[in-house]
């Protein structure tokens, strides 16, 4: 009998400490903001495959008003941001920010392949600021490439819940804002003519 009042004397004192413990971490938890709320904002994936031949003559030059990102799969292909140029190879990755003038290059007739990811920043501009300057292309290694299509796939269900559309769009951002590059590209210049145009464009 002695031996089972100890036993239920030190759950007791395991309850209480218990108690503190958690008055503790709510006192600590009503202090702190663990997560900014975010705003609905704008959001659309396609997988696109093309025939870079019909595209060859007329480059389609554009903004708008989202962010973009890029995720080349394949082709011979080049892709131009504003006034620099940058070839591209499997599972590199292009961040376009909002309003800034684009185009892909295409330097061969073959089938182009990429995922395209339209989304919004302004309403939740501090947690997508990364994404609205301009980066070179992203160079992730070969399994988060991996992680990046596979997650590109899932966002492309429409079955998908709600909760889960953000665990998967928000990783994807996380991979490639913590992916900074830091390798070089061999980055070209637009001629001339094209600086004319794009200067003409930009002021009209």
């Amino acid at each position: 009998m002695k031996r089972n009042q100890n036993f239920f004397t030190d759950i007791g004192n395991s309850e209480y400490e218990l108690d503190q413990n958690h008055i503790q971490i709510n006192a600590h938890i009503a202090k702190t903001t663990l997560f900014p709320s975010i705003k609905p904002f704008n959001f659309l994936i396609q997988r696109n495959e093309i025939n870079s031949s019909t595209q060859k003559v007329a480059p389609n030059i554009h903004t708008h008003k989202y962010c973009e990102i890029y995720i080349h799969l394949s082709g011979d292909t080049c892709f131009m941001v504003k006034n620099d140029i940058y070839p591209l190879l499997y599972g590199n990755i292009i961040i376009v920010p909002p309003n800034q003038f684009h185009h892909c290059i295409y330097n061969a007739e073959q089938k182009h392949s990429y995922y395209w990811i339209l989304f919004s920043l302004k309403e939740n501009y501090e947690l997508f600021s990364f994404f609205d300057k301009p980066h070179p292309p992203l160079f992730l290694p070969e399994k988060e490439i991996k992680e990046v299509i596979n997650i590109c796939e899932m966002l492309k269900e429409k079955e998908l819940s709600f909760f889960d559309q953000y665990i998967y769009f928000f990783r994807l951002l996380s991979l490639l804002s913590k992916n900074k590059n830091e390798t070089s590209f061999t980055q070209g210049q637009l001629s001339q003519e094209m600086q004319t145009v794009i200067e003409y464009i930009d002021q009209n």
